[in-house]
């Protein structure tokens, strides 16, 4: 498939938003209930989505039918909150993927909540790039959707 290289600021925004808002929060969504699922059966949604809410998510709680109708922070909080599941002996892996959803929430707190255009540099959109990047090895994004995310990094890193 052929995307349009960035050419400015709004460009990298409007992607880096789409990919937090829709592609990674729809993917992290779905990864999630097949692992809980797995661990869980049918009572996860009662059992690890329900505990991990925050007071705002936890008043949609009742309207909502699955992971993917959450925000994605809600859904990162999801995440975090049962990151026993994953790492249960591990503790080592589990800091490193703690540390990495904290980053994600920073990086969606800069980018979907306070985005302001003048206070970035590159080096602030690289970072940010390199965080999505990693966020998506370490929830198994499959290599081909990772690629895009690589790409796109590099086309960023040739603007001017």
């Amino acid at each position: 498939k052929t995307e349009m290289l960035p050419q400015s600021i709004d460009d990298v925004y409007q992607r880096i938003t789409t990919w937090l808002n829709c592609s990674l929060r729809r993917y992290l969504a779905q990864w999630l209930t097949l692992h809980f699922e797995k661990t869980c059966r049918n009572d996860y949604w009662n059992k690890k989505v329900k505990p991990a809410l925050l007071p705002p998510e936890l008043k949609k709680f009742d309207s909502y039918k699955e992971l993917t109708d959450f925000a994605f922070d809600a859904v990162l909080n999801i995440y975090y909150n049962n990151l026993n599941d994953f790492h249960p002996y591990n503790s080592l892996a589990k800091t490193n993927d703690r540390e990495r959803i904290e980053e994600m929430h920073q990086v969606r707190n800069r980018w979907v909540g306070h985005f302001e255009e003048n206070s970035w540099t590159k080096e602030k959109i690289l970072f940010d790039l390199d965080t999505i990047i990693e966020f998506t090895h370490q929830i198994e994004m499959p290599s081909d959707r990772q690629r895009e995310y690589i790409e796109f990094r590099a086309a960023v890193v040739k603007m001017s």
